[in-house]
């Protein structure tokens, strides 16, 4: 949400890349690629494949050009035609051979940028001086075409000339008002039935038995469809899900909902503090298009005894995980850069920098242990690390690995299998430790936006799942 370019950081063969993608904010449009590859390649190629479409009617790669001045770094603009998700298929060649590998890209209308105030008073002013230039062109026309230099035009004809300008004067009205009124149209079309709309959902909170319970619900679109899509697994998990309480950003949480009665995500939270939560529910549908779906709950205060649900009650997923912190930091304390964890673990952001700098593409953290030295990381669902970033508002959020923003179910989904008409199949095998160098794990990010933020790192040691705080106030691009 608020963060629509997709990070990549993963192997293509015998190459580490990392690669940014823009997509257009309206279909068809060109999306913007950047490859980086770790050793030199002499050729990159790149193809947005729609996922409904067979790999026979896939028109050729693009190459993408060699940026002047940057070691291996390579650009391309491909135009994606189609809504919908998409395989962008990269292939590398060069000394290491050739690799190839898939980055996912939901392929969808956004909410297009406002007009420039200078550009919109630029176009006002031009098209008043083409309606006026319409207007008095006629009239000068009928008035004194046909004369011979320094013969003055009679009264009839300034009469016709007066007649002609006032007709296409109108005539320029009326063009202009239908133009509007067929702008707006269009418009309205647009935002009404092309424009992307997150899955509408609800969150309630219950208390059954003793225990407290988050229901997600679908709600009716302007279709009036209240059916969940067909999800894949993403680590394991239909649905992975952040409540984070407002408006503080003090309680953390990430929960796995399960399918439950009536068609809703049914999941036994965990003693987390009573409030207003703000809940972002991350999906892949079965075609491999991920999505973020939010909503509002308010929790009542954690029973305050334990009790055990009854049979057929969904329990605690055991990959659940909460964090208490404190509210954000004031502004003269920022970059806070040091989170401390259970047991004498600590946590640092290596390079805080970045919320001045969005050039260096990536967040680095490292974690030591009560004696100082550095912690041995395990397996969380697959990865080793997990990241939440939120925007102190509402206005951006988004769920990071160290191989960056796709969801591996849908990279899984849009990867070619084998025999296929691009038969080389993709090693999924880096995941688990791409991006984790002994103690550190490197997210590859930029911030879309200025303004404060919160980062909440997730990482596994001893057996424990850890949560680490970070508070940013990021600078405006330059």
């Amino acid at each position: 949400m608020g963060s629509p370019n997709v990070y990549y950081q993963g192997k293509a063969g015998g190459y580490d890349l990392r690669v940014v993608v823009r997509p257009p904010e309206a279909i068809p449009g060109r999306a913007e690629v950047t490859v980086t590859t770790d050793t030199p390649a002499s050729r990159v190629t790149v193809l947005p494949a729609p996922a409904d479409v067979s790999d026979t009617a896939l028109p050729p790669a693009d190459a993408a050009q060699r940026v002047s001045g940057a070691e291996n770094v390579f650009s391309a603009e491909v135009w994606i035609m189609t809504e919908g998700s998409h395989a962008l298929r990269i292939a590398v060649e060069g000394p290491q051979g050739e690799g190839r590998t898939v980055v996912p890209v939901n392929a969808v209308n956004l909410a297009p940028s406002p007009m420039p105030t200078w550009l919109k008073a630029s176009l006002i002013v031009l098209g008043l001086l083409l309606a006026g230039g319409v207007a008095v062109i006629p009239g000068v026309m009928t008035r004194e075409a046909g004369l011979l230099p320094g013969v003055l035009p009679t009264e009839a004809r300034q009469k016709r000339g007066m007649t002609a300008g006032v007709a296409a004067g109108l005539a320029a009205l009326f063009v202009l008002a239908g133009g509007w009124i067929v702008w707006q149209q269009t418009d309205r079309d647009y935002r009404n039935n092309r424009l992307y709309r997150q899955l509408p959902i609800s969150a309630t909170a219950t208390l059954e038995t003793g225990v407290r319970l988050l229901e997600l619900e679908r709600l009716p679109d302007e279709r009036g469809s209240r059916a969940w899509p067909a999800l894949s697994t993403d680590h394991g998990k239909l649905m992975h899900t952040f409540l984070i309480r407002e408006p503080d950003l003090d309680i953390f949480a990430h929960v796995h909902p399960v399918p439950g009665r009536d068609d809703r995500f049914l999941s036994a939270l965990p003693p987390l503090p009573g409030g207003t939560y703000r809940v972002y529910a991350d999906i892949t549908g079965e075609n491999g298009l991920s999505q973020t779906l939010t909503a509002s709950v308010v929790l009542p205060e954690a029973p305050t005894a334990s009790a055990v649900p009854d049979s057929g009650e969904p329990v605690p997923d055991p990959d659940d995980s909460w964090r208490t912190g404190t509210g954000f930091a004031p502004p003269a304390a920022l970059p806070i850069a040091v989170s401390e964890l259970p047991g004498g673990y600590r946590m640092t952001w290596e390079n805080p920098e970045a919320g001045r700098d969005r050039t260096q593409g990536e967040l680095r953290f490292s974690v030591t242990d009560a004696t100082g030295q550095s912690a041995v990381l395990e397996p969380y669902m697959g990865m080793m690390g997990h990241a939440a970033i939120r925007r102190e508002d509402v206005a951006v959020f988004t769920h990071l690995h160290p191989t960056g923003s796709i969801s591996m179910a849908s990279q899984e989904i849009l990867t070619p299998k084998e025999g296929g008409a691009d038969s080389a199949v993709m090693d999924h095998s880096m995941h688990l430790g791409h991006g984790v160098q002994t103690n550190r794990i490197i997210f590859p990010y930029e911030f879309p936006q200025s303004g404060p933020y919160r980062i909440w790192v997730q990482i596994k040691t001893a057996g424990q799942v850890m949560t680490g705080i970070f508070d940013v106030e990021v600078q405006e691009a330059k």
